[in-house]
């Protein structure tokens, strides 16, 4: 296999980290238009798609629990990929086996779509989590 030798402020790159820069300018450019404030009726749309999720305190919360510590700290582990592909991080806490998620865009203090996004994402781990699984990252 051949690679392609790429440049970034004159200094010549792997593969792979060209694609990382790549990406991460695509999120910080992308995400731009997901980070707008949505309106009530929005938020309101789009929790409806969202089993068991709330919005307390105007954050997106929810509250799973796992079958014992080991397992609820594996799938936070699970939850980094997610968080650093689109430059958003939730507030997790962790009391033993229950796991509490909460997301809100900080730099606008307010619920946007790149919270719903997430959330979705969050959901379907957590609706294929398998008790033994386990993330490396």
């Amino acid at each position: 296999m051949e690679f392609s030798s790429f440049f970034f402020n004159n200094i010549q790159l792997p593969p792979k980290i060209h694609h990382f820069i790549n990406s991460e300018l695509l999120v910080q450019e992308s995400d731009i238009h997901k980070r707008k404030p949505l309106s009530k009726a929005e938020i309101s749309q789009r929790l409806q798609k969202l089993s068991n999720w709330d919005i307390k305190d105007n954050q997106l919360s929810y509250t799973h629990k796992f079958k014992n510590f080991v397992e609820a700290i594996n799938f936070i582990n699970c939850l980094v990929t997610p968080a650093e592909t689109v430059n958003h991080h939730p507030e997790l806490a962790i009391s033993y086996n229950k796991v509490t998620i909460t997301l809100k865009t900080h730099d606008v203090s307010a619920l946007t779509a790149l919270d719903f996004e997430l959330a979705t994402t969050i959901s379907q781990l957590i609706n294929t989590w398998k008790s033994d699984q386990q993330c490396r990252f």
